[in-house]
């Protein structure tokens, strides 16, 4: 049965807003988190994510690159964490997006069993095709398509699909607007941080976002931008000259379930998420 929800309009407000369409979907997720939290422990309970990685002009285009084609392919993009847009700001486009093609075609995909594959198959013939159907809808709506994992053949059983980067994906597009949950990276190209940072303030799913970045100022205006919003703990690491502020992004239930816990103290000292 569902958890019991709070008691008050405000409350269940506070909880839960409409994110998966159903009120009923939707106050069950809110009665989890509110239940949880009452009892001391984190929860997480959401519908879906768009996980975006911001690329900053001064950034180290290989270290970002490294870390985008992880992000996104690792797990065949079948991960809540995933990162599945990446928004280059300014003039680091191109050069980005050139690394991580290059990076793309080193990628050994294959089964699991084997223990050079580095990524396996989808989970189902119809999640394969799902996916494949998105990368069909943005090259119809006009992004370009720099690399498509359905030209990309493989032997043997399973439901294999190539990794794709889509460039020039505007935010209208389903490709960006759907949670895919497959090897698909969208890449948006953005003017200013602001516009970046906005673009994320505007989404209405999670779960996190990220910063490549040589200047710590960038990171921090995130760290503090999401803190304010979410009122959530947030957690900076430096990677060498890549910084990556790990940080929760809107979430419509989850966020609400975060103003309601707080930090455990090795939470507090950074030491795990």
């Amino acid at each position: 049965p569902p958890p019991p929800l709070p008691r008050t309009a405000s409350a269940r407000r506070r909880i839960s807003t409409p994110q998966t369409g159903s009120p009923t979907t939707d106050l069950v997720f809110g009665g989890v988190a509110f239940t949880w939290a009452q009892c001391g422990f984190k929860a997480q309970a959401m519908g879906g994510a768009k996980n975006h990685m911001v690329v900053l002009p001064d950034a180290d285009v290989d270290m970002a690159a490294d870390a985008a084609v992880s992000a996104a392919y690792g797990s065949a993009g079948e991960r809540c964490m995933a990162i599945s847009v990446v928004v280059a700001v300014g003039d680091v486009g191109d050069q980005l997006v050139e690394a991580i093609r290059v990076r793309m075609e080193k990628l050994v995909i294959g089964p699991a069993s084997d223990p050079s594959s580095e990524m396996g198959p989808l989970i189902t013939r119809e999640a394969r095709d799902r996916v494949a159907g998105y990368i069909q809808a943005g090259a119809e709506a006009g992004c370009q398509v720099v690399v498509d994992g359905r030209d990309q053949a493989f032997e043997g059983d399973g439901f294999f699909l190539g990794v794709s980067l889509l460039d020039h994906v505007t935010t209208d597009m389903s490709v960006y607007t759907d949670e895919i949950f497959g090897p698909v990276l969208s890449v948006v190209r953005a003017d200013s941080y602001a516009e970046g940072a906005q673009m994320i303030r505007d989404n209405p799913f999670g779960n996190g976002a990220a910063i490549g970045s040589r200047a710590g100022g960038a990171a921090r205006r995130v760290v503090l931008l999401r803190a304010r919003e979410a009122r959530a703990h947030v957690v900076v690491q430096q990677l060498a000259r890549l910084l990556v502020a790990i940080v929760p992004v809107r979430v419509d239930v989850a966020r609400a379930c975060l103003l309601y816990t707080s930090p455990s103290p090795r939470d507090q000292r950074g030491s795990r998420m």
